[in-house]
């Protein structure tokens, strides 16, 4: 049997387990119908494409299984996030028959997001029942970056270029944020979309969790029975560990959105009332965020979980509990057999990937300097400038792994202002908003925590990383339900001051 076969039917089977795990653990969570839909579109989506053998048998598949599962659904946003994590965004080019080389590249989560997200978001965009488009500032914000980027890239390739990027950036950013800023409008939402992230998660979790522990990727047959090339999902160590990537492509995007959801668990598990079940899921998000060996979402989630801490009540008691209790696992480990495999995969402090360390920090010195030559409007091509030559790795690739650099070589200052407010102007929304309803239900208030936590954690993240694969989707989505938040909580401070 092939390596491609029995991956699959390992795939189906963790997938299955993991399902069927899920559904007792979070039976608090999602209702027998909806769980129904979820289950049997995970399973029929995964055989499609490990069994279609082409990529373009599996997108008709996936088309159509949205487009049907669409129309049985209450709320399309949370069918698109609960199958979001089926299958790595491997992408494949429609070809242009003759025209031109080829339209544009399409990928698994931008087929959702066309037959899933695009018939409401064209509904919601065209009704007076929703607030219209700019009514939100993030709206505007969003807009004139995503016309920045169309601009800057017509300096550096041709017009066809520009739009297949913009085309992306719709399908990727832009729609699935106006969807769920639109249309998530009460409390049982907010708990249905978290809740559906944190299904797709968890499935994905106990893939990753395998991987680790076996040192089997499940992922890598699949770009190459379809015949495309991924550039990601290969086999990477850190230590003598294997980095787990389940079917995000890469450790460092599995490791933040694992932090993500840890934020968004937060929320989901005051609703879960059998302590042995809420317990069951955090120890599968623990093992899920270890797995990818990424230390980036492990300070995520550490900067996540103290931003929450600090913004609730006995904060400082809280906080200086959760870092004894962190240093004390810390000592724990270490004097364990093995224990200085720990220490050595603290950042700044052990030895292991050291130099993953030292050319972040060469990014930004090598950075300072391309960018001092164009600094207002920067330079599509700053790839080429001889300066960056000093970044070229093994790979014969320079690896941007900090995005507000990235922002700022290609886009200038301009660039880098609008990116940045865009993350100022949700968090600022978030925060007036959680100081005039203090008195909201408990619940809702969590939920503004978690939601401003999450947007902390993304700030810290992409500053070490870069933005790829599906980072720039869970952002829209943090962003959107913020928006839907801070909507609905204005609503309700508005009807209550009405009826006193």
């Amino acid at each position: 049997m092939s390596l491609h076969l029995r991956s699959f039917i390992v795939l189906f089977f963790i997938g299955a387990f993991s399902i069927a795990m899920y559904r007792i653990g979070a039976k608090d969570l999602v209702a027998p119908k909806e769980f129904k839909q979820w289950r049997n579109t995970w399973l029929l989506m995964v055989s499609s494409a490990f069994l279609s053998f082409n990529f373009w048998i599996f997108a008709a598949i996936a088309l159509m299984v949205g487009i049907i599962q669409q129309n049985k659904s209450e709320l399309a946003i949370t069918l698109y996030c609960a199958l979001l994590f089926i299958v790595p965004p491997i992408s494949a080019a429609i070809p242009g028959f003759g025209l031109m080389n080829y339209f544009v590249k399409i990928s698994y989560p931008q087929i959702l997001a066309i037959s899933i997200l695009l018939p409401t978001f064209l509904k919601v965009l065209t009704s007076r029942k929703y607030p219209r488009l700019g009514k939100y500032g993030i709206d505007i914000l969003l807009i004139i970056y995503i016309l920045l980027n169309l601009l800057f890239t017509l300096r550096a390739t041709s017009f066809t270029d520009a739009l297949r990027g913009l085309f992306s950036q719709l399908l990727g950013t832009f729609i699935p944020y106006f969807v769920i800023s639109r249309t998530i409008t009460s409390p049982e939402h907010f708990k249905k979309v978290l809740n559906a992230v944190f299904f797709a998660f968890f499935v994905a979790g106990c893939i990753g969790v395998f991987e680790y522990l076996k040192g089997w990727l499940l992922f890598t047959t699949l770009d190459e029975v379809w015949g495309l090339t991924f550039g990601l999902g290969n086999y990477l160590f850190r230590g003598e560990s294997l980095r787990a990537t389940s079917s995000f492509g890469h450790a460092l995007v599995f490791s933040y959105v694992g932090s993500i959801v840890i934020g968004f668990y937060l929320y989901l598990s005051q609703f879960i009332t059998n302590k042995l079940y809420r317990r069951l899921g955090w120890l599968v998000l623990f093992a899920a965020i270890m797995a990818p060996m990424s230390r980036g979402g492990w300070v995520s989630a550490i900067i996540l979980y103290t931003v929450f801490l600090l913004t609730g009540k006995n904060a400082i008691g809280k906080l200086a509990k959760f870092m004894g209790v962190g240093l004390l696992i810390l000592l724990i480990g270490a004097s364990m057999p093995g224990g200085e495999k720990i220490l050595n995969l603290i950042p700044y402090v052990g030895q292991t990937d050291t130099a993953n360390i030292e050319y972040r920090q060469k990014i930004i010195e090598v950075s300072m300097k391309v960018i001092a030559k164009n600094p207002i409007l920067g330079n599509a091509n700053y790839r080429e400038d001889p300066d960056m030559q000093e970044l070229i790795q093994g790979e014969q690739i320079i690896d941007m792994l900090n995005t507000y650099m990235g922002v700022t070589l290609s886009h200038g200052l301009v660039g880098l202002f609008i990116f940045v407010s865009m993350f100022l102007l949700t968090l600022y929304k978030l925060h007036t908003t959680l100081k005039r309803n203090r008195q909201a239900a408990p619940e809702m208030i969590v939920l503004g925590r978690v939601l401003l936590s999450c947007v902390i954690a993304t700030m810290f993240t992409i500053g070490s990383s870069g933005f790829g694969a599906i980072m720039p989707t869970i952002n829209a989505l943090i962003t959107g339900l913020s928006m839907a938040y801070c909507g609905y909580m204005k609503k309700l401070s508005t009807n209550q001051s009405a009826n006193k």
